[in-house]
């Protein structure tokens, strides 16, 4: 790896300290949180034109940190750290080092880095913060990019995520604003939450008129990859053109909320908004059914997030997944069919929809089924929703499930007991919550209603948080 920093006014004693004792350990401020120690242990060079280059080993856990080399070449145009006060001596202790170097942090000075071929990961926060780092070139070699690993790297322009790279981590990208352009590679799986969330900025006048901005306008992501984690766009304002391939099976909550696109839907009639063949978001405010257009992919996590006037939805059989949340709120919706092209639905879709009292699914789907309105797994070992408004205030799980799911029977204040078989072993996180509903009248209680009885067998060894909450 070759780093190239900025600023040099000290070479000559930066040389002196370094070449001077090969057993000494000094320590560089990588950030606030994230500080490098490095030991001194290999050859250092002085070419004929006077370049200074030396080996150095970091106690670092990060497998990008491992080795590499420092070009002082390069340094002599910089300034590594402050050595006025060092004069010719050598600190042998990591609290004399702190004291010294603890204003000096080496990340103000990066610019540019060359990841050497046969790196496979860029650790968490590896670059963290590095505000003049302008230009990286990472190889194909490496497989992951970590949390946080260019976190608010501003001036940034030009990312190449080489093909081969399989996954983003959470914030890799945050606050990046000097990026315009992003193409992420079929070969990434995952691209984690917040990945490039805030790659916006803007200067006002006083009256608050925007005077200037810059940000991310464009994003690629091309076939192969499977999911987008939560806010992975959020607040790119100026993000106008995304290109959505179909193999996208999960987007999270507010991946690409206020964002440009967000422009489109303002403009549309069906007050929706769609990128590319998935259904991103639908307005709040929506008080007319909602025909999923034929093609749509994916719905996404909370898609229909407090659509509480929405009488009803149809979803087309192209549709494969459905998001966490997707109906979440959806006060009015009284019923629900899923079709046959549904392999997938996220944890509590249903939740808090109120008036529903049945859901139904085509015969015909390899994933799932439903029985009397209630929806299970295809093979009815696990029961996933009990819909909140369905008929009864008694209900007896069938024979042969093993696992209760996140949040299944979660506001069925209806209810008054429910008969858990024998062969359960697992009861999910806020499987029964909120399962009660009181009504006071000056500060006391005039009605109930809720569940009163349960019965757990010997089976049931796991269950989950809030579950009886």
């Amino acid at each position: 790896m070759i780093v190239e920093f900025k600023n040099n006014d000290c070479f000559n004693k930066v040389k002196d300290i370094l070449i001077r004792d090969e057993n000494k350990l000094l320590k560089i401020f990588y950030g606030s949180n994230f500080d490098l120690y490095i030991d001194i242990f290999g050859d250092h060079n002085i070419d004929e034109n006077g370049n200074y280059s030396a080996t150095f080993s970091i106690n670092q856990s990060q497998e990008i940190y491992q080795y590499f080399e420092i070009l002082i070449d390069n340094i002599i145009k910089c300034k590594v750290f402050d050595v006025s006060e060092i004069e010719s001596e050598i600190y042998d202790t990591k609290e004399q080092t702190n004291e010294l170097l603890k204003n000096n942090n080496i990340y103000n000075y990066i610019e540019t880095v060359v990841i050497s071929d046969g790196v496979t990961s860029i650790g968490e926060h590896a670059f963290y913060y590095c505000e003049n780092l302008k230009n990286i070139t990472i190889p194909s070699s490496v497989k992951s990019i970590g949390m946080g690993a260019f976190y608010s790297c501003k001036a940034l322009t030009d990312i190449t995520i080489p093909n081969g790279t399989e996954s983003i981590g959470e914030d890799a990208f945050k606050y990046c604003n000097g990026l315009k352009e992003v193409t992420v590679p079929g070969s990434v799986k995952s691209i984690g939450e917040d990945a490039f969330s805030n790659c916006y900025y803007e200067e006002t006048d006083d009256d608050y008129n925007i005077i200037y901005s810059r940000g991310l306008e464009k994003v690629i992501i091309q076939e192969g990859v499977e999911t987008i984690g939560g806010q992975a766009f959020y607040m790119c304002k100026k993000l106008n053109t995304i290109e959505l391939s179909d193999s996208v099976k999960s987007i999270g909550y507010w991946a690409f909320y206020d964002t440009g696109c967000y422009n489109d839907w303002e403009d549309s009639e069906d007050d929706v908004l769609y990128i590319g063949n998935h259904f991103i978001s639908a307005y709040q405010g929506k008080s007319t059914p909602c025909n999923i257009k034929s093609g749509t992919k994916t719905i996404a996590d909370s898609a229909f997030f407090a659509c509480g006037d929405l009488p009803n939805i149809t979803i087309p059989d192209t549709v494969v997944s459905i998001g966490k949340h997707a109906f979440n709120n959806c006060n009015s919706l009284k019923s629900i069919t899923i079709p046959k092209s549904v392999t997938s639905i996220g944890n509590e879709a249903f939740y808090s929809c109120f008036d529903l009292a049945s859901i139904t699914v085509d015969p015909d789907n390899p994933a799932y089924c439903s029985e009397s309105g209630v929806l299970y797994s295809k093979e009815k070992t696990e029961i996933i929703r009990f819909p909140k408004e369905k008929a009864g205030d008694s209900f007896a799980i069938p024979a042969g499930v093993i696992k209760i799911a996140d949040g299944a029977f979660e506001d069925c204040r209806n209810l008054k007991s429910v008969t858990i078989p024998d062969g359960v072993i697992s009861i999910g996180n806020r499987a029964f919550e909120n399962c009660y509903f009181a009504t006071y009248k000056n500060y006391k209680i005039v009605s109930e209603i809720g569940l009163e009885e349960v019965t757990i067998p010997d089976s049931v060894t796991s269950i989950g948080d809030r579950a009886f909450l």
